[in-house]
């Protein structure tokens, strides 16, 4: 018997711990912000590896109208100042993905399609893969699903990150910040840290994302929204490095079927100068501000655009742009 009661007080020891642990990682320290409502110590949060949860953004928009941005890191830092209007930037919630993107906007109901104003949507060189999104098994409108999902990701990475959460908030030893609109802010100046490419850079135009990329566009139609498809801006270190073939196939498949694009990815100016970059992929505030000036100006957007009809000039031009750079 009494064998028995310590085991028994044991168990319910091991139950209460875990509980502790989940309710302390996922409430309490929130390393990926996804309960930013029930923000109990209302600590800062610092944007490494943020992953901000798609419910919290069909809550927004149910309740007021925004812009959305689609995309990944080269376009986190897109802002509602940058854009000039309020959007909620989901960067890095799907991450370029064509299918997380459309799993994501069809689980949109009427209410928050009616308070959606323009979709972004960057294409980057590397996201348009073939990928089955775990979004959709999932039913974003359920809570139940919601803090499901959030216990079952309770892993050592979650715990590691936790871990430095806590630190940096304490210590306030941080570069980065988030928004509850998924804005990715820098908090001081950073060096540029320059990346050394052994192999051409692949861009990647698998048939499946493209698809997808149709249907996005199609669903967009259907409920009478603007999807604006861009590129960012990146640096010539970077560009010297593609492996052209695949650049060339990327834009005349993009051209072809999903075009046309507001194609900011070479611009000399900027391109050349590595006082906007952190590094050779991702831009300072100031680069993305100014990008994000061109993406909401239809007159000036319209001065990158690319489509079938100006493809083939674009890459003869580029092409050379990279030549003499080189």
């Amino acid at each position: 018997m009494k064998m028995k009661n310590e085991i028994l007080r044991l168990i319910a020891f091991t139950l209460l711990a875990m509980t502790l642990i989940v309710f302390i990682v996922n409430i309490v320290i929130d390393p990926f912000i996804e309960h930013p409502h029930l923000n109990i110590l209302h600590l800062k949060k610092f944007g490494q590896d943020f992953q901000s949860s798609p419910y919290q953004f069909y809550e927004k928009l149910s309740n007021n109208k925004y812009s959305i941005v689609f995309g990944t890191s080269h376009s986190a830092n897109l802002t509602s100042e940058s854009l000039g209007e309020p959007i909620l930037n989901m960067s890095l919630s799907t991450y370029g993905n064509p299918s997380d993107i459309y799993s994501w906007l069809n689980g949109l109901n009427q209410q928050q399609w009616d308070n959606i104003h323009v979709i972004y949507l960057l294409v980057d060189y590397h996201t348009l893969i073939d990928k089955i999104s775990p979004y959709d098994e999932m039913n974003f409108h359920s809570r139940r699903d919601f803090y499901q999902s959030t216990i079952q990701n309770l892993n050592r990475h979650k715990l590691l990150k936790s871990v430095e959460t806590v630190v940096k908030n304490v210590t306030g030893n941080y570069n980065t910040s988030i928004t509850d609109q998924g804005e990715y802010l820098y908090e001081r100046p950073i060096a540029f840290h320059k990346i050394n490419y052994s192999e051409p850079v692949k861009f990647h135009t698998q048939h499946k994302a493209i698809q997808k990329i149709k249907l996005i566009q199609s669903l967009a139609t259907k409920n009478s929204k603007p999807v604006i498809l861009f590129k960012t801006t990146f640096s010539s270190l970077f560009l010297s490095n593609l492996d052209w073939p695949s650049v060339q196939n990327h834009y005349r498949t993009l051209a072809r079927y999903v075009g046309p694009l507001v194609n900011l990815m070479y611009r000399p100016e900027y391109s050349t100068n590595i006082d906007m970059f952190r590094d050779p992929t991702h831009h300072v505030s100031k680069l993305s501000n100014l990008s994000g000036e061109i993406l909401m100006d239809e007159n000036r957007s319209h001065q990158f655009m690319v489509d079938k009809n100006n493809v083939e000039e674009y890459l003869i031009w580029l092409k050379r742009e990279l030549d003499d750079f080189l």
